[in-house]
C-alpha cells in the first residue's frame, strides 16, 4: 500500500541544522502512529490536522478511513517497526526566527515492517507497507 499524505505548505530552501527540526517531530508522531502496543485515536490525532488530505492507492480518502485502516493492519501484529529513507525537510523562510516556529514541509519515503503472531515456513511472518509522504 502507498500512501501520500498532503498537508502541504509552501516551500523555501533547505535546512538540516535545527535542534528541533521539523523532521525529528513528524518521525516522532509517525512512529507513535504505527507502535503495535500503543494503537489509539490520539496518536493519529497529534499527526493530522482536521484539513489534511490523505490518499491511499492515489484514492483520496477519508482521516477516519485511513485510522481504521491502520488500526486493522496493526492488530494481527505483534511487533513494529519504521525506517526512514529520503526524508528532507524545507523551511518557509531563510529567517531563523520562522525556523523557531517550525513552520515547513517535510517529505520522504518511509517503511513499516510488521511482524504478524503467525508463522509461514517456520519463520515469523512479515508484513511490509512503503509510505510516501509529504506534510
Amino acid at each position: 500500500m502507498d500512501v501520500n499524505t498532503s498537508t502541504a505548505t509552501p516551500g523555501g530552501s533547505t535546512d538540516h541544522t535545527s535542534s528541533t527540526s521539523l523532521m525529528t517531530w513528524f518521525q516522532t508522531k509517525s512512529e507513535t502512529l504505527y507502535a503495535v502496543s500503543a494503537n489509539t485515536p490520539h496518536a493519529s490525532t497529534a499527526l493530522f490536522s482536521p484539513s489534511t488530505q490523505i490518499m491511499v492507492n492515489y484514492t483520496p480518502t477519508t482521516l477516519e478511513e485511513y485510522q481504521n485502516d491502520i488500526r486493522t493492519r496493526i492488530q494481527s501484529a505483534k511487533h513494529g517497526s519504521v525506517s526512514w529513507r529520503d526524508v528532507v525537510e524545507v523551511y518557509d523562510s531563510d529567517d531563523k526566527s520562522q525556523k523557531q516556529e517550525g513552520t515547513g514541509l517535510v517529505a520522504g519515503v518511509y517503511v513499516v515492517t510488521r511482524s504478524l503472531n503467525f508463522r509461514i515456513r517456520a519463520a515469523p511472518a512479515q508484513r511490509k507497507t512503503t509510505v510516501v509522504f509529504s506534510a
